[in-house]
C-alpha cells in the first residue's frame, strides 16, 4: 500500500461506482421504469435531506473532494466530487443501499443485491445476469472502499477515553485520520502546528517516504470535521 495516497487509488472507489456498463439483454428487474425511478429519486432526496442534520467529514485531495455524513457511528451518505462528475453513495444500517452517478441510478436490497438499475434519463437498465452480476460486484466494492476510507476509525471511537493536552489530542486524531484515507501507517508529521491552535492543524506532512503534502485538518468538537491534503 506504498502508493495508496496517489489520485489513482484513492480515486479507484469512485471510478468504480462511475463504470458505466452498456451490456443490454434479459433483465429480471421487472418494475415500471417510471414507477421505480420515482420512488427511488424520492428515498435518495429524503436520505440527502436527513443528512443535512447528521455529522459530516469532508475530505479533499488536491482538487478531489468527499463529504461524508454519518448517524449514530454509521455511515449514511456519501457525495464524490471529482474531473469524472458527482457520485452519490447511499447507506442504510451500515450496508449499502444505492448509488446514483452521472450514468444511472442503482437500489441494493438488504442482502447486497441489485435490484434496481436506471439509466441517467430514469429508463431501466435492461442488463443480463452477468451484466447485472459485474455491475453489482462494481458498485458494491466502490462503496466498501468509501466506508473504509470516510467512516469512523478507532480513533474517532476511543476518543473520549483519551486523557491528553489539545495539542496531543489534535495531533493524535488528525494523523489517524491521514492513516485512514491514505490506507497507510507510514504518516511523519515534519513541522509544527502553523495554525497555533488545539482545533486546526496545519502542517508539512511525509508519507510513505516519499510522498510530501500540506496537510489542514479542523475538529468539530473531538472528531475531526474536515482534511486537505495538497501534494507539494
Amino acid at each position: 500500500m506504498k502508493h495508496s495516497i496517489t489520485k489513482v487509488a484513492v480515486l479507484s472507489a469512485v471510478f468504480a461506482l462511475s463504470a458505466c456498463s452498456n451490456l443490454t439483454g434479459e433483465s429480471g428487474m421487472s418494475s415500471p421504469a417510471s414507477t421505480a425511478n420515482t420512488a427511488l429519486n424520492q428515498s435518495f432526496a429524503q436520505l440527502e435531506q436527513a443528512a443535512a442534520n447528521q455529522n459530516s467529514f469532508q475530505y479533499q485531495l488536491n482538487q478531489d473532494v468527499y463529504k461524508a455524513y454519518s448517524s449514530g457511528g454509521s455511515l449514511s451518505y456519501v457525495i464524490a466530487q471529482n474531473e469524472k462528475g458527482t457520485t452519490k453513495v447511499f447507506y442504510k444500517g451500515g450496508k449499502l443501499y444505492g448509488v446514483q452517478d452521472a450514468d444511472g441510478s442503482y437500489e441494493f436490497d438488504s442482502a447486497g443485491k441489485l435490484i434496481t438499475a436506471l439509466n441517467s434519463n430514469g429508463g431501466e437498465l435492461k442488463l443480463s445476469a452477468e451484466a447485472a452480476a459485474k455491475k453489482q460486484s462494481e458498485l458494491s466494492a466502490g462503496a466498501k472502499k468509501l466506508a473504509a476510507m470516510l467512516g469512523s476509525n478507532s480513533a474517532d471511537r476511543s476518543v473520549g477515553s483519551i486523557r491528553t493536552g489539545g495539542d496531543a489530542k489534535l495531533n493524535y486524531l488528525c494523523i489517524a485520520k491521514i492513516q485512514q484515507v491514505a490506507s497507510t501507517k507510514r504518516v511523519f508529521r515534519s513541522s509544527a502546528n502553523k495554525a497555533n491552535s488545539t482545533s486546526r492543524l496545519t502542517a508539512d506532512v511525509r508519507l510513505n517516504g516519499n510522498q510530501y503534502y500540506n496537510m489542514d485538518c479542523q475538529l468539530q468538537g473531538e472528531r475531526v470535521a474536515s482534511l486537505t491534503l495538497t501534494k507539494k
